[in-house]
């Protein structure tokens, strides 16, 4: 049996050209997953940053308690020097002992080392 096939022929011509399949759910895949990955590195970063300044932010705040609490212990320093002079001069211990109704001592008395009184 002999096989005829019919041509038929057309009066125009259309060219198409050829096509793969359509790669648009993979390219938009690997597009979400580079965004993915971008945003993920920016969240990083970003989270990497807070806790730099935050550090920071805590180191300040250490810094300003300590310069507050240097100042006043250099106050109470200068307050405790005044203070010392004054209890060391001679005026403040003769006037104190007015106040205390001290008399100067006339007669003094040493203790020799072979008094029993020095051996006790």
């Amino acid at each position: 049996m002999q096989r005829t096939v019919m041509l038929a022929r057309a009066s125009t011509c259309h060219w198409r050209a050829k096509t793969k399949t359509p790669l648009h759910s993979h390219v938009a895949f690997g597009s979400a997953r580079v965004l993915f990955i971008t945003l993920f590195f920016v969240g990083c970063c970003g989270i990497l940053y807070l806790f730099a300044v935050n550090q920071s932010a805590v180191q300040g705040r250490t810094l300003r308690t300590l310069e507050y609490d240097l100042a006043a212990l250099h106050k109470e320093r200068e307050q405790l020097q005044i203070r010392e002079a004054e209890l060391t001069s001679l005026y403040w211990i003769a006037s104190a002992g007015e106040d205390l109704k001290m008399h100067p001592a006339t007669e003094i008395r040493y203790i020799d080392e072979e008094s029993p009184l020095a051996r006790r």
